[in-house]
């Protein structure tokens, strides 16, 4: 006697079958309980794209444009996000739309719908318009307040000058800014006797 397996179409037949003979067999207020058993949840649902570039614009004014490796967008959570990984890069635009005022690099962001905020992080490096530099591990982008901050340890590169501190707050363009905790100034341009 020779037993043979039932191939895929006829697995996924029987699959089915089972599903509608289960369903005969509920009256039909366990019918969408069954249902419900079959069905993804939402907070599972998330949508993923490759190579992306996001623009950010007001009344029809570009105000920034946002590229990645990927992204992951979570729009069923209870507070929706979106991910941004590897490769995360922004140029932000002034209120013309016409001319970069800075730009941003990190490996992360994660942007947060309700509170309207973007944060990145890992080797995140913020340049102004005169070529002064951040670095940080972490930094955070408020929209409806219209500010960037951090509370990590920051590295500003400017004029030929390295300052070190602990936090920073500035303006969305970064071309005012304060450290909150001085550490030291490296004066770069200084010649040596």
């Amino acid at each position: 006697m020779q037993l043979s397996l039932p191939s895929k179409g006829n697995i996924y037949f029987i699959s089915v079958l089972f599903f509608f003979a289960t369903l005969i067999n509920c009256s039909n207020s366990n019918v969408s309980e069954v249902i419900k058993r079959f069905e993804i949840p939402d907070s599972f649902r998330i949508e993923i794209a490759e190579n992306i570039e996001l623009q950010y614009s007001d009344s029809g004014i570009l105000y920034a444009k946002v590229f990645a490796d990927s992204m992951k967008r979570y729009p069923y959570a209870d507070s929706p996000y979106l991910e941004l990984i590897n490769n995360v890069r922004a140029k932000f635009y002034n209120k013309s739309g016409k001319k970069v005022t800075s730009s941003l690099k990190a490996e992360y962001a994660k942007k947060r719908d309700k509170s309207q905020t973007i944060s990145v992080y890992d080797n995140v490096a913020l340049t102004n318009v005169k070529n002064e530099t951040l670095l940080t591990s972490e930094l955070h982008w408020d929209q409806k307040k219209k500010k960037i901050y951090t509370e990590k340890f920051v590295t500003i590169i400017r004029n030929g000058d390295t300052l070190h501190g602990i936090g920073l707050i500035s303006n969305e363009s970064f071309s005012r800014y304060r450290v909150k905790k001085l550490k030291g100034q490296i004066n770069n341009n200084r010649k040596s006797s």
